[in-house]
């Protein structure tokens, strides 16, 4: 993760969110922090930046 958190703070304008105990299927691990990662990034795509 830390990796992650290095390479967004690199990418002007990217975000990153954090999905605790999910693996490389997060959507069917944590579906409901998925669709809020999604919807707040639809709704405002330059300040997403959640862990969950």
């Amino acid at each position: 993760m830390a990796e992650a958190a290095e390479a967004k703070n690199k990418i002007v304008g990217s975000s990153f969110g954090n999905i605790p105990l999910a693996g490389h299927a997060a959507m069917e691990d944590a579906p409901e922090t998925i669709g809020k990662l999604v919807c707040e990034f639809l709704i405002n795509p330059r300040k997403v930046q959640i862990e969950a």
